[in-house]
């Protein structure tokens, strides 16, 4: 008889992901948002008020720097400057 195997439900896939229907350097203004959290941080980028990009990964032991890696995370793909 197979094992089965239980996914671990605090273990969850990194990801982020940017919208192929705007380009951001048509916009007036464009906004960040960063949330660390106890478990995950997550980023958004929008442009002119529209989700542009966003990104969601684990916090680790450091939530200062864990900002600036989701925030990282997200302008990779959104294929920004830094």
């Amino acid at each position: 008889m197979a094992e089965e195997k239980k996914q671990e439900l605090w273990r969850w896939t990194e990801s982020n992901w940017k919208s192929s229907d705007i380009d951001w350097r048509d916009a007036k203004f464009i906004t960040v948002g960063i949330d660390v959290g106890s478990v995950s941080s997550q980023a958004v980028i929008m442009a002119d008020g529209q989700i542009f990009a966003h990104a969601n990964m684990r916090t680790g032991f450091d939530s200062p720097n864990s900002a600036q890696n989701v925030f990282d995370y997200a302008l990779k793909a959104a294929d920004m400057p830094e």
